[in-house]
């Protein structure tokens, strides 16, 4: 058994292993030979149930795979609305460039 697969069945989560992962995750000429464990992402959001206890557990792993493909996805509770920003440039815009028209959660 693997590392990540033990590290895997102690959290009880989900590992994707290399030769599962989309290429862009392991790309062959990193020459690395070990990769940490990470959730494989959900086809679609989940129901409100399911994201309140998978949060609990890992919130990485209540993620889409819009959450890897898209640069801003859109998503949050019932009570409260996020955008996630996955773009660099966007990411530099919101937290530095122009910081002040974008209303950020204490969290």
């Amino acid at each position: 058994m693997t590392f990540a697969a033990e590290v895997s069945e102690v959290r009880g989560t989900t590992v994707t292993p290399p030769e599962a992962a989309p290429p862009h995750r392991f790309p062959a000429a990193t020459g690395v030979s070990y990769y940490p464990p990470a959730p494989v992402p959900q086809p679609k959001p989940l129901g409100i149930l399911q994201l309140l206890s998978t949060l609990k557990r890992n919130p990485l792993e209540c993620w889409t795979s819009a959450h890897f493909e898209k640069p801003v996805v859109a998503g949050g509770l019932p009570f409260k609305h996020i955008l996630l920003v996955h773009e660099p440039h966007a990411i530099r815009r919101v937290l530095l460039d122009n910081s002040a028209n974008y209303q950020k959660d204490s969290i």
